[in-house]
């Protein structure tokens, strides 16, 4: 008999998914985690005494009915969640040029009448940009990218397939600061406008049409919460635990050996590891399809990689107009233009810059001196930091700490416009690189987002999540499409295929119920609110 059932590499979020869907069916489930612990984008790290998320700032779809809200309740995890709702007002304040120009709220309704008061002669462009957006929405809603022809159900969405997000706020609305605000959540992407598929855009803006969602006690509560379920149920979860090889017998997946030696047996195995590294490295060529080692042989397009810093201040950012909402910051209204500048050149690194302030999302983060803590996240490309890319984490040469610094200095220099006297008010600051991403998430390149979603690497030209390999499923930000929601969803995806059933059968009945708060009103906070529970020890280091 098998070791296992299923084996699961990788405990991202698409993984971890995939991993309590299989257990809550009787499945016998390891999961392997090369390092120590848990979460991939999702995890949680603490530094100088402040804690910190390097991936989870808000999520959509928790309304009743949302599709995620759906997967935590189904699959049991929401019994050890609780979430706080974003500013309903201002759920993203965009600024350009270090000047406000506009808040969008979070629901997409209340966001195309606030546009339309602002720009009244934009109105019906308006009203038919916001309903093709959520055609899109509907169509990538029950979209697997295992049957495209889904789409002949929303014949309307069939022009937008292969042209660009650019093209779709282009043909109906002509206003720059308009296209700008339409534009400003791109940072989700992690793409220039015109280089990023329309389907990417209507996918991103209808997850958070309805608000955005952050969890208490930040990102690896969500984790914590599957891992718990997890286990419960009866899986298996290794730690530090590298999977070096995905062995075959036949044409048939047979188990994974780990680079320590060990091996072990199962039908079936679930990889949260990008594709491309999964079919380059964990797989022998010999049971790579030829139409795969062609894809790999072609230097296929990722995402931008991050640059981020982890602050702490006590600047009152409260008193100072800041709220549960996220920030955008823009050097300039012609966002494409940006973006290409991002990609081109380093030098460009603060053009663009995403803040977040998770104590003001979550204030039981809050400590008794009232310091904040603030994610910032801008992206570069992997290549001007790829020199240093086979050095140790523990032993970078002097000239990296230099230029990150150098880097870090002028993005800090530019959120002086928003922030005024931040400098002069940090008690604590950690910079994060590309490198820092390939280390502890090892996502090709450092990319953020997995392949980018260009119109010709978004839906079926994706990889699939059923592999060619029988008995190997691909799940995570390179399939369906990036993002928690949408990597859980492959990992529900690739559950039900493993069980031969739909995926939303997994969760049609719930298993507990969400716990939601309005981060803005404290008349909704538990009695608990201030408590705050540790589950993992963090890694020190970035």
């Amino acid at each position: 008999m098998n070791d296992y059932d299923v084996i699961v590499i990788g405990s991202g979020i698409g993984g971890m998914t995939a991993a309590v869907a299989l257990v809550n069916e009787g499945k016998r489930v390891l999961m392997c985690e090369a390092h120590y612990v848990p979460g991939g984008w999702t995890h949680s790290f603490k530094m100088n005494t402040y804690k910190y998320s390097s991936g989870v700032h808000y999520i959509g779809e928790m309304e009743e009915g949302g599709t995620f809200r759906k997967m935590l309740e189904g699959l049991g995890v929401a019994e050890y969640l609780e979430w706080f709702r974003l500013n309903p007002s201002s759920m993203e304040q965009l600024y350009i040029g270090g000047e406000k120009v506009f808040d969008v709220p979070a629901n997409y309704l209340d966001w195309q009448e606030r546009m339309i008061e602002r720009f009244p002669q934009e109105e019906s462009g308006l009203r038919d940009y916001f309903k093709t957006i959520m055609d899109i929405w509907w169509f990538l809603e029950r979209y697997t990218n295992e049957d495209f022809l889904q789409l002949l159900l929303k014949p309307q969405v069939i022009p937008w397939v292969f042209r660009s997000a650019q093209d779709l706020v282009d043909t109906y609305v002509k206003d720059p600061i308009a296209k700008a605000i339409l534009l400003i959540q791109m940072g989700d992407i992690g793409l220039a406008p015109s280089k990023a598929a329309a389907l990417a855009l209507g996918g991103l803006v209808g997850h958070m049409s309805r608000g955005g969602c952050y969890p208490k006690g930040g990102g690896n509560a969500i984790p914590s919460a599957f891992i718990k379920q997890f286990k419960k149920q009866g899986g298996k979860l290794k730690l530090s635990t590298r999977v070096a090889k995905i062995l075959v017998d036949s044409d048939h997946v047979s188990g994974v050996e780990l680079e320590n030696g060990e091996r072990y047996t199962a039908n079936c195995v679930v990889s949260n590891v990008d594709p491309r590294y999964t079919y380059s490295r964990l797989l022998g060529k010999e049971h790579v399809t030829k139409d795969i080692q062609r894809r790999l042989k072609v230097n296929e397009k990722y995402s931008l990689s991050n640059f981020s810093m982890f602050l702490a201040t006590d600047l009152d950012l409260e008193k100072m107009g800041f709220s549960s909402g996220n920030v955008w910051i823009y050097d300039e209204e012609d966002v494409d233009g940006v973006w290409r500048d991002l990609e081109n050149s380093h030098e460009a690194v603060n053009k663009m810059i995403f803040m977040t302030i998770p104590t003001l999302k979550d204030r039981s983060k809050m400590r008794d001196d009232h310091v904040h803590t603030i994610e910032i996240f801008t992206f570069t490309g992997y290549e001007h930091w790829e020199k240093w890319e086979n050095t140790s984490p523990d032993s970078r040469p002097q000239e990296y700490h230099d230029f990150k610094k150098q880097v870090g200095d002028s993005i800090l220099a530019k959120l002086e416009k928003v922030v005024p006297g931040l400098s002069d008010h940090l008690l604590a600051r950690e910079d994060a690189t590309p490198l820092t991403n390939y280390h502890f998430t090892n996502s090709y390149r450092g990319s953020a987002y997995g392949i980018a979603k260009t119109p010709f690497q978004v839906g079926p030209f994706g990889y699939s999540i059923r592999s060619s390999v029988k008995g190997l499923w691909c799940v995570g930000s390179s399939t369906v499409f990036h993002g928690i929601s949408f990597a859980a969803k492959s990992g529900m995806i690739a559950a039900g295929q493993i069980l031969g059933k739909p995926w939303m059968k997994l969760v049609e009945k719930p298993r507990s119920a969400m716990k939601k708060y309005d981060a803005e009103k404290s008349s909704t906070w538990p009695e608990s609110y201030a408590k705050q529970v540790v589950e993992y020890n963090f890694p020190e280091k970035r």
